[in-house]
């Protein structure tokens, strides 16, 4: 298992604060790219916008991958749809079920979140940029393992295929989508990519509600810029574009 050219190093922790808080601080040190930080359980782990990541200990794919992309800070949101959609191929492929990606980049099958991901990035001791990519996946999770206000949207595979599944097959599945995918951003050429994840969107031709640089605004979801902006008509006909934040479907 895990037998990817692309993992340099793998680095397995029972227990950790956060993967990514570990990714981190190994990149500032200078580990090389391809260094992948696996846990079996966090004490302090996140998601985006600061929220926790709950996972009873043995339940989940809890990882992080140090990356070294040749991007300018400008084009590093190229990093998220080559990383949404490995992750939403990974999913469908070991379930049999369709995999979508709600924006920016959160996985859910049947509506519900199955996975998620957070890329943070910095600069290392010698001034070389790094991206830390981690990524969490609700493997054999019951309904039980939730918190009971996030139930209802929140799942694991194991609930939905209805079996016990391997996290570390599940952990090799990623990295043999995400390798070539990564490779071809940092060509400097995605197109295929966007229309993968264009393919792949639960956000798309839906009315929306973002929340994104302290501001609230709803329209239409229109397509995906080629950094991984949401494009979005807003109720008065002008275009907004947002490269973060927080989206939310009006039923």
């Amino acid at each position: 298992m895990m037998d990817s050219r692309f993992v340099s190093e793998i680095l397995f922790k029972y227990v950790t604060g956060s993967t990514n808080d570990d990714a981190i601080r190994l990149a500032r040190s200078g580990m090389p790219e391809g260094t992948l930080i696996l846990a079996d359980y966090q004490t302090n782990g996140r998601g985006r916008l600061g929220r926790r990541w709950v996972a009873p200990p043995g339940t989940s794919v809890l990882m992080s991958l140090i990356l070294r992309p040749i991007l300018p800070l400008e084009k590093i949101g190229a990093l998220n749809l080559a990383a949404s959609v490995a992750v939403a191929m990974t999913v469908s492929k070991m379930i049999g079920m369709k995999a979508m990606i709600k924006w920016p980049n959160d996985i859910l099958v049947k509506g519900r979140k199955v996975a998620g991901i957070l890329i943070e990035t910095g600069l290392d001791l010698s001034g070389r940029p790094f991206s830390a990519l981690g990524i969490g996946i609700n493997v054999n999770m019951s309904e039980d393992d939730f918190p009971i206000d996030i139930r209802p949207k929140a799942t694991s595979l194991s609930e939905l295929a209805g079996r016990y599944l391997d996290r570390l097959e599940l952990i090799d599945l990623f990295l043999s989508e995400f390798e070539p995918r990564y490779k071809e951003i940092n060509s400097g050429e995605w197109l295929t990519l966007l229309s993968e994840y264009r393919q792949l969107s639960w956000t798309l031709g839906k009315q929306v509600r973002l929340i994104t640089d302290g501001c609230r605004i709803g329209g239409l979801a229109l397509d995906i810029g080629e950094q991984g902006e949401l494009l979005v008509r807003l109720p008065d006909g002008r275009l907004e574009r947002a490269f973060s934040g927080e989206s939310s479907i009006d039923c």
